[in-house]
């Protein structure tokens, strides 16, 4: 599995658990439920191996993404669990952070921050464990 896979699986996951009761909600119940338009699945759940705890590599990754600093945060969350081209995206993350992110920056911190994530060995280990 790649870095790309492996948060693609973490959005997939972040959605799944959008209702505040802890359970599983669908895509379709989040979308009627709040109105907002939400990315497509990208089959990420069916990457992970037989005998993986899948919640467990999820909160792995949202543990990581969680201690990165409020831009890199806010740009890896709203590339992989939005729609949009990225200059929306660009001024989603400005307007959640309060700073101007231009679309080339967005793409910049995106970058690194994805080899920034691949570089962890937590992440490291995991990738290598999912191929």
């Amino acid at each position: 599995m790649t870095i790309n896979g492996l948060l693609e699986y973490w959005a997939d996951w972040c959605l799944g658990r959008f209702d505040s009761s802890g359970r599983c909600s669908s895509k379709l119940n989040a979308l009627m439920a709040s109105g907002v338009s939400l990315p497509g699945s990208s089959n990420a759940f069916s990457q992970i191996p037989y005998g993986i705890d899948g919640d467990a590599v999820a909160m792995t990754v949202d543990r990581y993404v969680s201690r990165l600093s409020a831009v890199p945060a806010a740009v890896v969350r709203v590339e992989f669990l939005t729609v949009g081209n990225q200059s929306e995206k660009a001024a989603n993350v400005s307007q959640q952070c309060g700073a101007v992110v231009s679309h080339q920056n967005y793409r910049v911190t995106l970058h690194r921050t994805i080899k920034k994530l691949e570089a962890n060995p937590e992440i490291a280990f995991l990738l290598r464990k999912l191929s």
